[in-house]
């Protein structure tokens, strides 16, 4: 037998023998050496090869189109790689709601391990003429040997002689199990239709909101700047966070599942114009640029960028004046109760990711001011007023960096909601925000000050 010839392994190269290489056999366009060494000791060239593919001229999958630069392939990288991490996030969301819809319905319909009795359900069988029942079950039974050691599982054992609640199962079933399950239900029971239906109706509930479909356009809409950038990547992640953190809300508040999706897409457009002002004016600072509530309305609802999202056309005016007044001082009172409560929800969620932002990004790139600054400087009479009078800091109040970082902790005093509160808490962040070293004695007892407002104010709005 003929033994196929083995090649020998490539050696291994520096990172300058790596650039070198990079440009004189593949073409590529290295403006910045220094940068693209940070580029390749963050992401190995192995790896973002797989993004040039099709950047390579044609005929010779060697060498790059001309023009084409490293920070262009690792643009593409990044990209992916945020839009892989919100597509887990979103497909995680989706999953443990149905894993709890199912298991809450079953359980209801047929008790706690009505789900082991295979007349609770058609008796369909797969493929191979198998009971499709009899192989979910078999599947759990090998999860429980299998993860025996965990916590729950083996108080199940020991306690239960092995028999869990569909509730307790549900958490051993991949995503797979638990749509055959679902497939399996009767329909003359009931239990799919309530699963569909939502446990009540609104309006946007007859609207389908495609949530998959409006990050693809969010990802779209970014790529075309640069997520290198860190200010870029801080408003990304600002984003998704903000729309889970106004679903979580609205779920507080036991809205339909309608008026859920309008809180999340709230969420997911009210910066959209944060992109736009940093590339026309190199700063987030709304003073010294634009306001961004009203530039993110603008490109979406008067730009027309807002179609490319998939938002039912019904909800464009309410959403449009709930993002244009996302970040005013104040709502006005002419809003309807409705209009109120959305702008109140997404104002919430907002606030609350403004925390974390303040402490997991360096301070100076969110202020454009040295941090020695923020150090040094005194939180000033009027900004102190506001923040003892538990009310949000006026924008005309503030003189100082340490002004900014107490009208930033004042945010708490806006919270509308319980849930809002209880975010904020347990994130951990506004205390944190709290705890800032200032080498201004002032400063630090000034702080302290607004430490026991905000106290005081937890206390009496958190249930």
């Amino acid at each position: 037998m003929t033994k196929v010839p083995v090649s020998a392994l490539k050696p291994a190269l520096t990172y300058e023998q790596q650039i070198n290489r990079l440009v004189q056999v593949h073409n590529l366009s290295i403006i910045n050496p220094d940068s693209a060494r940070k580029i390749l000791e963050k992401v190995n060239y192995y790896r973002l090869s797989a993004y040039g593919i099709g950047l390579k001229k044609k005929g010779d999958p060697e060498r790059y189109q001309d023009g084409v630069t490293l920070n262009r392939i690792f643009r593409l990288y990044c990209f992916d790689s945020q839009f892989r991490n919100n597509i887990i996030h979103t497909v995680e969301q989706i999953e443990i709601q149905l894993r709890s819809q199912i298991a809450d319905q079953l359980a209801i319909q047929y008790g706690p391990d009505g789900y082991m009795d295979v007349n609770n359900f058609d008796d369909k069988k797969n493929s191979r003429g198998n009971s499709v029942h009899e192989c979910l079950i078999e599947h759990f039974q090998d999860e429980v040997r299998r993860n025996k050691t965990l916590p729950f599982v083996k108080h199940h054992i020991e306690t239960y002689g092995g028999r869990f609640p569909i509730w307790a199962a549900v958490e051993l079933m991949t995503f797979g199990n638990i749509s055959s399950f679902y497939s399996i239900m009767k329909p003359c029971d009931g239990i799919s239709s309530r699963l569909e239906a939502g446990s009540s109706y609104s309006i946007k509930d007859k609207m389908s909101l495609d949530r998959f479909h409006a990050i693809q356009a969010f990802n779209q809409y970014v790529s075309a700047y640069d997520p290198a950038d860190t200010k870029i990547k801080l408003k990304i992640v600002h984003t998704f966070r903000v729309a889970s953190l106004a679903d979580t809300i609205a779920h507080s508040l036991a809205l339909s599942p309608g008026d859920c999706d309008f809180a999340w897409a709230s969420g997911l457009l009210h910066d959209i114009g944060r992109f736009e002002q940093l590339r026309r004016y190199h700063t987030f600072n709304d003073a010294l640029s634009v306001n961004h509530g009203a530039l993110s309305a603008d490109i979406l609802f008067h730009e027309g960028k807002i179609s490319a999202f998939g938002i039912p056309a019904v909800w464009y005016p309410m959403l449009e004046t709930v993002i244009r007044l996302h970040n005013v001082y104040q709502l006005p009172d002419s809003l309807t109760p409705e209009m109120h409560r959305f702008a109140a929800i997404l104002r919430d969620a907002d606030k609350v990711d403004i925390f974390r932002v303040n402490c997991e990004t360096p301070l100076e790139e969110i202020y454009d001011c040295p941090l020695q600054e923020f150090k040094t400087s005194s939180i000033s009479d009027a900004v102190l007023a506001d923040c003892l009078a538990c009310r949000t800091v006026e924008a005309s109040h503030r003189a100082t960096a340490a002004d900014a970082l107490a009208a930033h902790i004042a945010l708490v005093f806006g919270l509308e909601y319980p849930e809002s509160i209880r975010q904020a808490v347990s994130q951990g962040y506004l205390r944190q925000m709290l705890d800032f070293k200032s080498e201004n004695p002032e400063t630090h007892k000034r702080l302290q000050q607004v430490r026991g407002a905000v106290e005081s104010f937890v206390s009496r709005h958190q249930t």
